[in-house]
């Protein structure tokens, strides 16, 4: 893979505060759901939401901390990727515990499915060859985050052609019917 034209090179004090400040910009989104867990717990019910997004930013991460583990110089995003983990492990226990019914058993089916998929993708991972592994795992990584970032965009084509959120709501907060 071809370098970055020298032009682009960003020096190293201000990569450190770029650093930095993305650390701290991952860490805030990452608590973000805190308020939402909060109405949760207070009313014992899932109140309709949905804990798809919290284990798809638990894969996600979970492919970043490969990536960043076998890629030298990467501590700053493991570090951040395996805290936003662990927050997404807990909020996706909590969004399990307070579930009833369907919603549960749902819920039980994706956490299997994506269970299986990470240890799929970990066989997958040794099963590359050493020197290029780290940049299948990078692809993969970058695959999910641009499936996870861009997934809103096809929400928003339906209430721009319906003209209506209804049915964005729906989507939004029961998409596991």
């Amino acid at each position: 893979m071809p370098g970055l034209p020298h032009s682009w090179v960003i020096r190293p004090g201000i990569s450190g505060v770029l650093g930095a400040i993305g650390t701290a910009t991952a860490l805030v989104v990452f608590l973000s759901p805190v308020p939402m867990f909060h109405r949760i717990r207070k009313a014992g019910d899932t109140l309709g939401f949905s804990g798809t997004p919290y284990l798809v930013t638990n894969v996600q991460c979970f492919a970043w901390v490969i990536y960043c583990s076998m890629t030298p110089g990467r501590q700053s995003p493991l570090l951040t990727n395996a805290i936003g983990m662990g927050f997404e492990t807990v909020y996706c226990a909590l969004f399990l515990f307070y579930a009833h019914g369907d919603v549960r058993g749902a819920y039980l089916r994706l956490l299997a499915f994506s269970t299986a998929g990470c240890l799929a993708f970990l066989a997958l991972v040794y099963a590359v060859s050493p020197p290029n592994r780290a940049q299948f795992v990078g692809y993969v990584a970058m695959v999910l985050n641009i499936i996870s970032y861009s997934a809103p965009l096809g929400v928003m084509g339906n209430v721009i052609k319906t003209k209506s959120v209804a049915r964005w709501v729906c989507l939004v907060l029961d998409p596991l019917f």
